[in-house]
């Protein structure tokens, strides 16, 4: 397991870090959010925080991606939003990066975009956009227990997460 003391937080380290199965926590301004891009990497998110397979998580987002995804009657909308949302909506069917998500963020057809949580967050977002991917987050807490805990910021490392 790497820290934030064990290298710098820059969004290339990071998506590598999570293009290579691994799971990264980082603050948010409404808490931490953990991130995975891969399915083996979405796995460890969730026996991490112990989540049901049935339970969906969301992807981070743009407003420019939440708009190549959707056709929302909030398109227009959204770039206006400047605190953290979230927006559920229908994606487009047959969008190439959606063939790269996990099932697991289907909520009845339905995905969750999660916006504007952090600078950092959203220069991710956009990092894995250009690369055809797109960034599966949840909240860092356990399954039913709440956000209580802190942690610093953590990058899991595909040996890390499996031990």
């Amino acid at each position: 397991m790497k820290t934030q003391e064990d290298l710098s937080l820059d969004v290339e380290s990071i998506f590598n870090i999570l293009m290579n199965s691994g799971v990264a926590i980082l603050p948010s301004m409404l808490g931490y959010g953990i991130m995975a891009v891969t399915r083996e990497g979405v796995d460890k998110l969730y026996k991490l925080k112990n989540r049901p397979m049935n339970k969906p998580t969301g992807v981070l987002a743009t407003p420019f991606i939440f708009n190549q995804l959707t056709e929302s009657k909030y398109s227009g909308e959204v770039k206006k939003v400047k605190y953290p949302i979230g927006f559920i909506e229908k994606p487009l069917k047959n969008h190439k990066v959606l063939k790269n998500l996990p099932n697991c963020v289907d909520q009845n057809g339905t995905i969750s975009f999660f916006m504007n949580l952090d600078p950092l967050m959203t220069k991710l977002a956009k990092y894995a956009w250009e690369r055809g991917e797109l960034v599966v987050i949840s909240s860092c807490n356990k399954s039913g227990e709440g956000n209580v805990l802190s942690f610093n910021c953590l990058l899991y490392t595909s040996d890390a997460a499996d031990e």
